[in-house]
Formats: C-alpha cells, structure tokens, sequence
C-alpha cells in the first residue's frame, strides 16, 4: 500500500487554491514558492474548521456567486461608448476579482498546516528512476535542496521553468509595449469622486497607440444595494467596506517611449509620468481614474502570453534523450502554461478553473495509490490527459479573448501559426 506525494512550485492564486483542496482531503502535500515569507497572522483552527471557516470568509470577502458578471464597454479617447460587448447575447461575460487579495487569504490558510515553504526557487525537475516501479521526480531549489514526490505540480507562474523543461516552451514575450498595471484600494472618499463611467462595466479604450483596461471591484452587497440609487449619500457609505473595494488599471503604452530605458529601471514616478502623457488630448474621465493611481505602486513589465497548445503536446515532446519532455508526473497549471493578457481580468478566474479539474485528478490518483499495488505510470497519464482534455480548449479560448491574437501576430508575424 502506498500513498501519493504532491509537490507544488508557486504559490500563486492556483497553487493556493490547490493547497486548500489537497489539504482538506488529507492529501500528502507541499508547496514551495520563490518569495520570503511575508508578516501575516498564522491560522490557529484545525482541518476541518479551516475548511468550513475559509468558504465562509470568500463569501465574505467576495460576495456570493451573482449575476454580476459584465462584459466589457469599449469607449473612444472622448469617452464616447463605440460597443458595449454586453449586447451581443453570445459574448462571454466575466466577473473580474481581485487575485491578490484572494491569492494571500488563500496562503495564509496553508501556512497554519506547516506545509508552505518560502524562499524556496524552483531550479528545475529530474525524473528518478525511469519506467521503474520506484519512478518518482526530484524537484530542485536554488539553495541546493531537493525534494522527491510522485507528482510535481508546476504553478511556477508566466517565466515557468518547468514549461520549457517539458519541451512545451508555448510563452512568448510582446516586445512592442511596455505594460503597466496597478491594483489599489478604494476607499470611500474615492469612490464617490468617480464619475458613474467609471463605476459600472470594465473599460477598454485604445487610442494614440496606448491601450487601456480599467475595472472596479466592489462588494456585492453594496453594489446590490446602491444600484440605481446615489452611491454618495451616508446610507451607502455606512454600507461601503474599504477592505473589500478596490480598483485597477492597466495601460500599455509603445515601447519606443521609453526612449531605450529598461522598465524595470523606472521608479513609480517615472512610470507614472510616462503614462500620464500618454493621457493628453483624452476625456477627463480617464483623467480621474489615473489619479486614484498617483504616488501608488506600478507594476511594469512587457507581457507574456501563452500560443495555443495541441492536446497532443506531450507526444510531440517526448524524446528518447531527455526523459522530462512531455512527462506525465509534471503538470501545468496557471500562468505556467496560459497566460493571458489583463484586458479582460480572467486570469485569476482560469487559474481557479484549473483547480477545479486538477484536484479530482489528484483525488483520483490517491485513491490508486492506496491500494495494493504502486501507483503506475499508465494511472497517472490517463488523469493527467483527461485534465489537459478539458483545461486546454477552456483556457486557451480565454487567452485568445484577452486579445492575444492580435498582438501577438504584431510582434510575432514570421512564426505565429
């Protein structure tokens, strides 16, 4: 009788989720991610309260499921709606959240069971011994450590090692803009100084060739009971929570007005500046959108989307040389095989689709590992093609909506099928 031995690299939004679900059905686990440990509390309640508690605080903290979803409203630099995607009945509508808030509640939960590990690379996999009964893949760490497990689950984020280690190498860099996002918080005072415009459907406004994405997020509560009524008077502020509204906004701009500068050597004013100028001539509305972004951190960075992955990916891999192409034991969830764009805010809801099909897989595969013979490699491929089944033609429709086709086409002509 043996028992299944899950790695996990990245503790990002997907990495997170799955933790929770590996943990509340006693599945042998660890994770490890890249960043040093941050200051937070450490959960104290045992499994089974954890698991209850944590449903409770994402209702809490994001509202029950609703028909919340929207699609996006295209406008002009005037601010002139040209299409509002919610009029076509067929358009997918999504309801954006805020990853980062759920991604570091969703960390905070497994640390208190000891199984999360900070400061920890992911340096790369090998596979142990080969088409043996006692196969398993050692996973290594910049710090010189390793760790043996059954099945590696690789959330290793949009520089994924373990994608490229695979053979997969299916993320390309946009090197004609230089992206700039930044997610603040929203208190009460600064929503009542947007304009309406600015508080409904997420925004998408291309002009002077900048692009723009903007959305809010607000508590369902509150924007069920406010809606139709003025959002600025004292019985709607008695109602706002500023721990749960938040707003974010993504501009990417050509990268030839950098002027040869590297966007990792701006600091937030340079960042901030280069986008403001790029606000000339614009609606006022916008204007009041960026200042909420004024003196708060901007991230920059040139983004990275995923090309589109054959569901026999792993069979074209393969190679007698190198036994990690296309191995059955590495899974890739997240940004580690679809990144997406941020015009739509769906990256975060992928992620956690993701979950959704790896964890029964993984339940799957510690049910066989129970029983009387090991766990065999023929098991192990057979849920590791069903996932892929069902994630890749989901998510990759998702990154072709977040408008992957058309820039990637732009900076990818010669070689973009």
């Amino acid at each position: 009788m043996g028992k299944l031995k899950v790695i996990i690299v990245g503790c990002g939004l997907s990495g997170a989720l799955l933790g929770n679900g590996l943990a509340r059905h006693d599945v042998d686990f660890e994770i490890y991610d890249r960043l040093e440990e941050t200051q937070t509390a450490m959960a104290t309640k045992s499994a089974l309260e954890r698991t209850h508690w944590l449903i409770q605080q994402i209702v809490r903290l994001f509202g029950a499921a609703s028909d919340a979803s929207e699609a996006p409203v295209i406008v002009d630099k005037n601010f002139k709606q040209l299409l509002d995607l919610s009029s076509f009945p067929n358009y997918s509508r999504s309801a954006p959240i805020n990853r980062v808030l759920l991604r570091d509640f969703l960390c905070d939960q497994i640390k208190g069971t000891g199984r999360l590990h900070y400061g920890k690379q992911f340096t790369g996999f090998e596979i142990m011994n080969p088409g043996k009964a006692e196969e398993q893949v050692r996973v290594s760490f910049k710090d010189g450590t390793t760790v043996d497990c059954d099945l590696l689950i690789a959330a290793d984020g949009n520089q994924s090692l373990a994608n490229k280690q695979l053979g997969l190498n299916n993320i390309v860099t946009l090197k004609t803009h230089a992206c700039f996002l930044t997610k603040n918080e929203m208190p009460f005072s600064a929503y009542r100084s947007l304009p309406k415009e600015l508080l409904g459907s997420p925004i998408l406004m291309s002009a002077d060739g900048n692009t723009l994405y903007w959305c809010v997020y607000l508590p369902k509560k509150f924007h069920d009971d406010v809606s139709g009524q003025d959002g600025n008077n004292a019985a709607s502020e008695a109602l706002y929570d500023e721990e749960k509204a938040s707003c974010m906004l993504g501009v990417a701009v050509p990268m030839e007005k950098l002027k040869g500068r590297a966007i990792r050597s701006l600091d937030d004013k340079e960042k901030y500046d280069l986008i403001s100028s790029g606000f000339e001539g614009w609606s006022p509305i916008f204007h009041k959108a960026l200042e909420l972004c004024q003196n708060q951190s901007i991230h920059g960075y040139e983004a990275r989307c995923g090309l589109d992955v054959p569901l026999n990916w792993r069979e074209k891999s393969a190679t007698k040389e190198d036994i990690k192409k296309g191995h059955p034991r590495v899974w890739l969830m997240g940004d580690s095989i679809h990144p997406m764009l941020p015009n739509r805010g769906m990256g975060g809801n992928t992620a956690m689709r993701d979950t959704a099909e790896v964890l029964p897989r993984i339940l799957k595969l510690k049910e066989a590992a129970a029983g009387p013979d090991p766990l065999s490699i023929i098991e192990i491929k057979k849920q590791c093609q069903e996932y892929e089944q069902d994630m890749i033609p989901r998510a990759f429709e998702w990154v072709q909506k977040s408008g992957r086709n058309l820039e990637v086409r732009k900076a990818y002509l010669p070689t973009y099928p």
